[in-house]
């Protein structure tokens, strides 16, 4: 039989239940949770609400993707997911952080590893003067871990598998504008991986991946 350290105690017991009864928060293990998100922007004093209560939740692995028409909404509840804008009202949280109650300091550290964002414009993604492999790990780089020679070759590491994993290991010492428009859209998609976010986001970023001839 199981001695008394396998029998758990009364306080354990009524913890338990207690847990088990307590109201769950909207979305709790969702990778993405809005709840009555409303954003209204402000142009010559007139109000315009571009998402109207909007509930919405993601479950981790799942691929979503968000249709309508142009000025629906879908670019602003992007850019509010991505830590770039705040909703007017609601909650919203990604991988359970609350969006509404981060500093601009958690924000930006909320961008650099909770997040990958992909922009449907190319010049936007990437910097001119960095190689195909100098953008992906520039990321990495502002993570903020100590220079060490293993932390270089990790960061060399998951650079080269992730430009091999996009098939364009080749063009890794090329700058953008060596590169096609598709070509470099692969690499804007290496750079939002490169700290393994918890969430990908990504605003129409295959526009240009049939324009993969060579540059």
């Amino acid at each position: 039989m199981p001695g008394s350290a396998d029998v758990p105690s009364l306080q354990e017991l009524r913890s338990r239940a207690l847990a088990a009864a307590a109201p769950r928060r909207y979305g709790a293990d969702a990778a993405i949770a809005c709840d009555r998100v409303v954003k209204i922007f402000t142009a010559d004093r007139v109000e315009v609400q571009a998402l109207q209560g909007l509930d919405l939740t993601v479950d981790r692995g799942d691929l979503v993707a968000l249709v309508g028409a142009s000025g629906s909404g879908k670019s602003t509840l992007l850019n509010i997911l991505a830590g770039l804008d705040a909703p007017t009202a609601g909650s919203a949280r990604v991988d359970g952080r609350d969006l509404l109650a981060m500093s601009a300091k958690e924000r930006l550290r909320y961008r650099r590893e909770v997040v990958g964002f992909v922009w449907q414009q190319t010049a936007r993604n990437l910097l001119p003067f960095l190689t195909a492999e100098q953008n992906v790990a520039l990321p990495m780089q502002l993570r903020g871990e100590r220079s060490t020679p293993a932390a270089t070759r990790r960061r060399r590491q998951r650079t080269a598998e992730l430009l091999e994993a996009l098939d364009i290991g080749e063009l890794a010492h090329r700058r953008p504008a060596e590169l096609s428009g598709g070509q470099q859209q692969r690499v804007a998609i290496a750079v939002a991986l490169a700290n393994q976010p918890a969430v990908l986001l990504a605003d129409e970023p295959t526009g240009e991946l049939d324009t993969d001839t060579a540059a």
